[in-house]
């Protein structure tokens, strides 16, 4: 999940999300080519997606991608064909003792070597899409900076937690299913076996559980004691963080963790007073000259905590995983390198950290020194379970990582060129960078398919499905 953003009040004025079809320009190379150890084989990918593959006619990119561009000040749109011609892609070896490198650290690695192949990007539906179901509309403020969560169906959820945006949109389509806007969103959790979104929000001062049906109607509604969040000394939303745990296992009750400054709180039915409170170790140690949180998740008593720590000009991301089972505090505090960024997500109770530098200017971020890009964590006994490390050749080295379902998707900026992991760290594709004049997200990569979310720099918003065979 990426961090929050501040974005201003939400306008009428609209950008536009439409599905592209992608014809790379390079080489794409399978795993193994650039690959040092793995903990997967090829035969743990998914079924190849070939025989349906083979039925959808290619055509020229040039014909095919379609631009929806949002008039100034209206609601008005003008459909305008992309500029960029593309060439076809073609084979590229790289060998395997290049200056760029990755290792993970697992259990049972192992080098996978696949044939190399290229592909270009089939017409995503046979009938052409109308305008209706090529466009995806988001209030003036929206970024890509947001939570997308993958769900099942071909469908996708995105949340701005700090304007309190959330929509729904058909990943098959492009086209939005139901979108509704709070006032802040403080934690949210789908639930997989029914298909229900609960979301922790603030409304008029008070601190509200929604749970939202799957066509984002409003199934139930439950207003918090004001005492939960009358307990805080700073009101300001900065200063805070919640987060909400569904009862997932049998004897579970749901729970709210509230955190501000060294504390955290966690609650239960009736929500009159703490069940239990600890100490954040991780804020108490800090030596930097300020501290505070940036990010929170909290499930089935395994919570990880986000800071933003920094002094003289540095910052420095600090991780707090905490087993709040036991009434005594069992914690880990993991800092990454200075001037490092980082996001992280808790999937199913394993801290999921991912890190990436996108500033030039950055201080100590060099070349020939090796970085963790991926780690994962085992919140309850905080024991590293993946490491991932890269090694960059450019001197002020630039890249950017992005973590969805099971999946990493890592963007080297000076060598142009996208790299596709599992979660064990196993490398599973290579393919060229997309473009300088874009920023990108990933969605999934699915029957060997890769979904992802693409800006371009006059704020269209793009949805693009590329074949991985």
């Amino acid at each position: 999940m990426k961090p929050f953003h501040s974005g201003g009040p939400t306008s009428l004025s609209l950008a536009r999300l439409l599905i592209v079809p992608l014809l790379l320009s390079g080489a794409l190379l399978p795993a193994g080519v650039n690959a040092d150890a793995a903990t997967a084989t090829a035969s743990d990918m998914p079924q190849s997606a070939a025989a349906q593959l083979a039925a959808v006619q290619h055509v020229d990119a040039q014909q095919l991608a379609l631009s929806m561009v949002a008039t100034a000040n209206t609601g008005t749109t003008a459909i305008a064909p992309t500029a960029t011609a593309t060439a076809t892609a073609t084979a590229t070896a790289i060998k395997a003792n290049t200056v760029n490198t990755t290792n993970a650290t697992t259990t049972g690695a192992s080098t996978s070597n696949l044939p190399t192949q290229t592909t270009a990007a089939p017409i995503i539906n046979a009938s052409p899409l109308t305008p209706e179901q090529q466009q995806l509309s988001f209030p003036k403020d929206f970024t890509i900076t947001q939570d997308i969560v993958n769900l099942s169906q071909d469908r996708s959820l995105f949340v701005d937690r700090f304007t309190g945006d959330v929509y729904m949109n058909d990943l098959n389509t492009g086209r939005n299913l139901w979108s509704h806007q709070y006032e802040h969103i403080y934690s949210y959790r789908m639930l997989p076996t029914s298909g229900k979104l609960v979301l922790i929000i603030q409304h008029q001062q008070q601190l509200q559980k929604l749970v939202l049906g799957s066509k984002g109607e409003t199934l139930s509604t439950f207003v918090y004691p004001a005492a939960l969040l009358g307990s805080l000394s700073d009101k300001q939303l900065s200063s805070y963080q919640i987060s909400w745990s569904a009862p997932l296992q049998q004897g579970e009750k749901e729970r709210v963790a509230i955190q501000q400054k060294d504390e955290v709180r966690i609650y239960e039915a009736p929500w009159k007073k703490p069940l239990r409170t600890f100490k954040l170790k991780a804020v108490q140690n800090n030596t930097s000259e300020n501290i505070h949180s940036t990010h929170m998740e909290y499930q089935s008593d395994r919570l990880v905590i986000q800071y933003a720590a920094g002094s003289l000009m540095q910052t420095d991301q600090v991780f707090e995983l905490l087993n709040t089972s036991s009434k005594t505090y069992q914690g880990q505090t993991i800092e990454m390198p200075w001037n490092l960024q980082s996001d992280f997500q808790l999937e199913n109770g394993q801290a999921v950290i991912y890190s990436y530098n996108d500033n030039e200017f950055a201080l100590g971020i060099r070349g020939a020194t090796s970085y963790p890009i991926y780690r994962r964590y085992d919140v309850a006994t905080g024991k590293l379970l993946i490491e991932k490390t890269r090694v960059f050749a450019a001197e002020q080295p630039l890249w950017t990582t992005d973590y969805s379902n099971g999946q990493l998707l890592l963007m080297d900026d000076q060598e142009k060129r996208m790299y596709l992991y599992d979660k064990h760290g196993k490398e599973l594709w290579q393919l060229p960078q997309l473009s300088d004049e874009i920023r990108l997200r990933l969605i999934k990569y699915e029957n060997k398919l890769l979904y992802v979310l693409i800006e371009t720099k006059d704020r269209q918003f793009k949805l693009v499905k590329q074949p991985l065979i």
